[in-house]
């Protein structure tokens, strides 16, 4: 089962108001995510440019839509408490940023624009660059030191009130503007600053690259296999390049993909340039900030945060008993389901089970769930994690029955716990995430439909196991599926299981069952079980895990503590 994260947002002030000779005022800060130690954490900074006194709402709403689009990329949204996020709230005299009629000797098809901002502000890198829609300030110790007021400060994002085009990363300092779609830009920019990765696109009057191999690492300039720095996430027989520009360099478009979304490989243009430079996939969030980010680019992030993630606990529901299922006379089974929430720090993790629709219990009943149903970073020493529990009982026509109160309990910081009321039991357990096993994309080769269907109704049962503990889940969840037809890749983008590790010798296994829903009967695409040992960290050295087979190709993630090469 996928929770559903929220953001919960604690708040400190800074009570004196600092004016500076420039116009800058901060007027305090507030930490959106705590997540424990700043000295073990990554601190993101959110600040604001050209948002005056009177605009200050505005740019709250706006790193709020930052932050959410931020915690929810994959693989992000299962590694969140790597990061502390604080928001200082600094005040410009006049609303806006600069703008220039020509940046680097060509015209830009604005007009010179002077705004007197707190972090002076522009694009054409504050007017000292030559690309017009790098989006930029003159002088860097502007916004350095506004975030210094926050606990700490490793990057800083600056949102610029002004709706064009631009962004722009340097260093640690990271600016956009706050045009339609600004959050998703963020997340890009974000990937340059946190993770360095480099930009996958290219400018039309760039052409060859010529330069030495690149330091991002999901750019390069080899033609090799052996040579390639992901040449482990090839599979066997993938050609290197993959996919070259296969026209002159001075043709602006690049050739149609012709390769499943999820093949990795080179795909010729990138970091600004048409040819002579490769990319992992045809597309990734590093080309097109709506897209997701690619296996190579999720393996870099999983990389980096996975030394800042605290000892985290992960909730299982084990089962819940239905004493009285409320059902009126004449009495059938009780449609069941269960909305929950659990919190810790600033962490809220909320969700339902089943995923959609309803289970049947009838009175005294027991069912086992086996869900992974969230991961939460530690508490605060002398607090406590909590969990919210909702049972009701589907009713129709006259709304759903309510079994016993809603209850909210605290979590012990390990073992089990039972929430027990005159109505139902539930039971759970709380241990430490060692491991998380994400689903990243599944491509369907042969959906098994007949002749004149239609796209596949795809959906995939798991099972996950450590030895001691086994996590079931689908996907979608619930009863839903996923419109796959041959061909197609979907971004599954879930945290399939959170477990401790392995003990006693044992292996992590996993199990998977791709099926295609069909009217009488469903077909099974295929399914496997395969396991990692502790010989190769439980699969955590290598990262990601192509499962080739002849009807489908699913991609998985695997974290842990185990140290990484």
């Amino acid at each position: 089962m996928k929770a559903v994260q929220c953001l919960v947002c604690s708040m400190f002030l800074v009570l004196s108001i600092h004016a500076r000779a420039d116009g800058g005022v901060v007027l305090g800060v507030t930490t959106l995510l705590d997540s424990g130690d700043s000295a073990q954490k990554i601190d993101l900074v959110l600040l604001g440019d050209g948002f005056t006194a009177n605009e200050q709402e505005q740019f709250n709403a706006k790193a709020d839509m930052v932050v959410k689009e931020f915690l929810a990329a994959h693989p992000i949204f299962a590694l969140r408490s790597a990061f502390n996020i604080h928001r200082v709230n600094v005040t410009s005299p006049e609303s806006g940023t600069d703008k220039f009629a020509n940046c680097g000797g060509e015209a830009t098809g604005d007009s010179d624009q002077q705004r007197r901002t707190a972090m002076d502000s522009g694009y054409c890198a504050g007017g000292t660059g030559t690309v017009y829609r790098c989006l930029l300030t003159s002088n860097d110790a502007l916004a350095v030191e506004f975030a210094a007021r926050a606990p700490d400060a490793n990057i800083t994002i600056v949102l610029v009130n002004d709706t064009g085009h631009g962004g722009c990363a340097r260093g640690s300092l990271t600016f956009f503007s706050i045009k339609e779609d600004f959050e998703e830009v963020a997340v890009h920019e974000m990937g340059h600053a946190i993770f360095g990765l480099g930009d996958e696109y290219q400018y039309d009057r760039e052409d060859t690259y010529t330069g030495t191999e690149p330091d991002d690492a999901n750019i390069t300039s080899v033609t090799n296999q052996d040579g390639l720095k992901w040449r482990d996430l090839l599979l066997a027989g993938t050609a290197v390049p993959t996919q070259p520009h296969g026209s002159a360099c001075s043709d602006s478009d690049l050739p149609d993909r012709v390769f499943p979304e999820d093949i990795v490989g080179t795909f010729e243009g990138a970091k600004y340039r048409r040819c002579g430079i490769y990319r992992p996939e045809y597309s990734c969030r590093m080309r097109e900030s709506h897209r997701e980010f690619c296996a190579v680019c999720r393996r870099a992030i999983i990389r980096t945060l996975l030394p800042k993630l605290s000892a985290d606990q992960v909730i299982q529901f084990n089962n819940l008993l239905v004493r009285d299922d409320h059902d009126p006379w004449p009495r059938g089974q009780g449609e069941i389901y269960v909305n929950y929430e659990l919190k810790s720090r600033d962490t809220t993790v909320s969700g339902r089970w089943p995923g959609s629709g309803e289970s049947d219990f009838d009175d005294d009943e027991t069912q086992t769930l086996n869900v992974s149903a969230g991961v939460l970073p530690p508490p605060a020493a002398g607090n406590a994690a909590s969990i919210t529990v909702r049972v009701r009982e589907y009713d129709w026509p006259d709304g759903d029955d309510s079994l016993s109160d809603d209850a909210t309990i605290d979590l012990p910081a390990a073992g089990a716990f039972s929430v027990d009321r005159s109505d139902y039991r539930f039971n759970g357990n709380v241990q430490t995430a060692g491991l998380r096993v994400l689903f990243d994309t599944l491509n369907i080769k042969d959906d098994q439909d007949g002749f004149l269907s239609g796209d596949g109704d795809i959906y995939v049962n798991y099972t996950i196991s450590n030895g001691d503990t086994a996590i079931s889940g689908r996907w979608p969840s619930g009863d839903g599926t996923h419109g796959l037809g041959d061909g197609d890749t979907g971004h599954m983008g879930i945290l399939a299981a959170a477990l401790p590790l392995p003990a006693n010798g044992n292996p992590l296994t996993i199990t998977v069952k791709v099926m295609d829903e069909d009217t009488f009967s469903d077909d099974e695409i295929g399914s496997e079980t395969f396991t990692l040992g502790a010989e190769a960290g439980f699969g955590t050295e290598k990262v990601i895990h192509a499962r080739d087979r002849d009807n489908y190709r699913l991609t998985i993630s695997v974290v842990g503590a185990q140290s990484i090469r």
